[in-house]
């Protein structure tokens, strides 16, 4: 019963879902309207006056199981007073040296309302692990030449990093595997036995 128990308990806290947290950025076009890079573009330095104001919303975990998939998200909303110029893009990576995280490096896509972003990230070591959340805004030519970037955010995130009594995700599932298995013979030798 206590090898039962103890596998039941494992499983629990394996299956349980990581509590969730949500940080918002409000940025005006104002804001956005400086500090570009420009690209190398014949056009020289954009216009980029029509920028769109942009509210980014981060959904991650409070504290992520080591060793098991949690998923991190971007929410992009474009404010309702703005239009969007079909010019600008988004690109967004999440950096990280003590977790794994898919899919690796940069990805992109066309800035228009309700875009989003989603990463899976996987801590390999406690107590803790970091990583960087990058967001830039691009502008295009009509042709689709990148003329100029910008940085929107970097953000820093630090998530607590819990194990199932001091085991990575994986090892406690096969512990809580033997466990139920040598639990399970064993009621079923001691059932056995008193049948005779």
């Amino acid at each position: 019963m206590a090898c039962l128990g103890l596998a039941a308990l494992m499983a629990i806290v394996l299956a349980w879902p990581s509590s969730r947290s949500r940080i918002g950025v409000s940025l005006s076009g104002d804001q956005l309207q400086s500090a570009w890079v420009d690209l190398g573009s014949s056009a020289g330095a954009p216009d980029v006056s029509s920028v769109p104001s942009l509210t980014l919303s981060i959904d991650l975990p409070r504290s992520v199981l080591k060793g098991r998939e949690e998923s991190l998200g971007l929410a992009v909303n474009v404010s309702s007073e703005s239009t969007v110029p079909a010019i600008y893009s988004l690109a967004a990576e999440v950096i990280s040296l003590d977790a794994d995280v898919t899919p690796p490096g940069e990805s992109g896509q066309a800035l228009r309302p309700g875009t989003g972003f989603e990463w899976t990230i996987v801590a390999t070591s406690a107590p803790e692990t970091a990583a960087t959340l990058l967001v830039r805004l691009r502008r295009h030519s009509l042709e689709g030449v990148t003329e100029a970037e910008r940085l929107m955010l970097a953000r820093d995130i630090a998530l607590p990093v819990r194990t199932v009594a001091g085991l990575s995700a994986p090892v406690a599932r096969l512990a809580a595997a033997i466990l139920g298995l040598a639990g399970s013979l064993l009621g079923i030798a001691s059932a056995l036995s008193r049948s005779r």
